[in-house]
């Protein structure tokens, strides 16, 4: 039976279950110690994804990985391949670590994640942190309307399967 690799990736506002995307899959089977990615960056989806529009994206710190059944993770939302080391985004300038996970991004996503790293490092250095509440309306709109893109998305291939 496959397993995949999961993790435990904590937003700026909850924690959610992630599969990681396949190249990280396969860097993870390959090293000896893949706990060394524990409290990385990443870039992770925040809504789903539909054929035509990539949904709003934000960046997440690793919590915990592990390894979970293949047919238990179907429904987990995917991580992109963008991961900053722990080691390198508490110790890099913020333009650095910015200028690296935003880097093929729309506007709106590279913002997000900007406001994200913005979030994780001045939790780290000043053990105080809070999100923006007009980024928090502007990305829950952002999700919002994804998942009425999803909706109308599903409804479209609905109609097209039983249409006569």
């Amino acid at each position: 039976m496959t397993k995949l690799w999961c993790a435990k990736i904590q937003l700026t506002t909850k924690q959610r279950t992630y599969r990681f995307s396949n190249d990280l899959q396969l860097a993870l089977n390959q090293t000896a110690h893949p706990q060394q990615i524990l409290q990385a960056l990443i870039v992770v989806p925040l809504a789903p994804y539909t054929d035509e529009q990539q949904p709003p994206m934000g960046v997440g710190k690793i919590q915990k990985i592990y390894k979970m059944a293949w047919f238990k993770t179907r429904g987990l939302p995917i991580t992109r391949g963008q991961l900053m080391g722990a080691a390198y985004w508490t110790e890099r300038p913020y333009a650095q670590v910015a200028g690296y996970l935003t880097h093929n991004y729309v506007w709106w996503s590279q913002q997000q994640i900007s406001k994200d790293i913005t979030y994780w490092q001045r939790q780290f250095y000043q053990q105080t942190a809070y999100h923006s509440l007009l980024w928090r309306k502007i990305t829950n709109w952002r999700i919002r309307r994804q998942l009425g893109r999803v909706k109308r998305q599903r409804w479209q291939k609905n109609i097209q399967y039983w249409h006569i």
